[in-house]
């Protein structure tokens, strides 16, 4: 139904944005042009042969709108399949299934910000998408939906559940994605459960002595762990292009956590804004 030039449509919303691109920028100019245009070029590509529509807008992002969750979940699995082993672009993908508003050549509406703050939780490489995608897929095989816990999403006024998605290795992939992501994949669940590991053993050895003894041990009833922060891990190397990688294992972390059940996780756009903080650790457990 129009009411004053505003139409109303069920779409499925797709929304890309290229990680590490102001790092690339600050060094060269010229090099982050041509990695925004390469970003436009790729989506528009396979967003076209999926039957979506490609919304332009300025900066590192992409916005695309789908008749279908399944065509943009497909057009964002062809997308990724292109990138594997990219050491240049990488992407974070966020869609969603809603009801959104059309007005001539503008796209609006809580199904866009729904989308688009999916997209904010995906770690370099990773397609998120909602629980109303991944419901749209339940019948589709060769799709899988892994569930990433629910999120507390700004400016939504409902948790929103979260779903990451891969080619199912039960079925072929028509894009050709499955078989070339998933060692990608497991590389990365491999380094993040490492770093899983050190965390926990430095836990321990923290534990054997000092405050965090006398807290979680002498104490009659030590406190529940119901939530947590991963702050933005270092880059030692003396290389500014593997910024990128650092910033992508905090975000694993942040997404891999963010399975337990029965534990808040901090989200990654709040998490991040303390990276070079100067902060304490107790001044910004306090300020989240």
């Amino acid at each position: 139904m129009a009411t004053s030039g505003i139409e109303r449509r069920l779409c499925a919303i797709l929304f890309t944005d290229i990680v590490g691109s102001s790092r690339v920028t600050g060094a060269d100019e010229q090099a982050g042009l041509r990695l925004r245009d390469r970003h436009r070029v790729l989506v528009r590509e396979h967003v076209e042969r999926h039957r979506g529509r490609l919304i332009e807008a300025p900066g590192d992002e992409t916005h695309s709108t789908f008749g279908s969750a399944l065509d943009a979940v497909n057009a964002a699995l062809a997308i990724r399949a292109v990138l594997v082993g990219d050491s240049w672009l990488a992407l974070s993908t966020g869609i969603h299934l809603g009801e959104t508003l059309f007005r001539g050549g503008e796209v609006f509406g809580d199904g866009v910000n729904i989308a688009a703050r999916i997209r904010a939780l995906a770690a370099p490489g990773e397609i998120l998408v909602s629980g109303e995608v991944a419901s749209a897929l339940r019948n589709r095989p060769e799709i899988e939906a892994s569930p990433r816990g629910e999120h507390a999403l700004k400016n939504v006024e409902r948790p929103v559940s979260v779903f990451a998605i891969a080619s199912s290795s039960r079925a072929g992939d028509r894009d050709g994605e499955g078989a070339a992501v998933a060692p990608a994949r497991a590389t990365r669940r491999v380094a993040v459960k490492w770093l899983l590991a050190a965390a926990l053993a430095a836990f321990a050895i923290a534990l054997g002595s000092g405050e965090l003894r006398h807290r979680f041990i002498a104490s009659p009833s030590p406190p529940k762990l119901e939530s947590l922060a991963v702050l933005p891990l270092e880059n030692l190397s003396r290389d500014p292009a593997q910024e990128y990688f650092a910033d992508g294992m905090t975000e694993s972390l942040i997404t891999e956590l963010s399975g337990i059940s029965g534990l808040r996780v901090i989200s990654r756009t709040s998490a991040m804004k303390y990276k070079r903080t100067r902060k304490t650790i107790p001044e910004v457990a306090r300020e989240l």
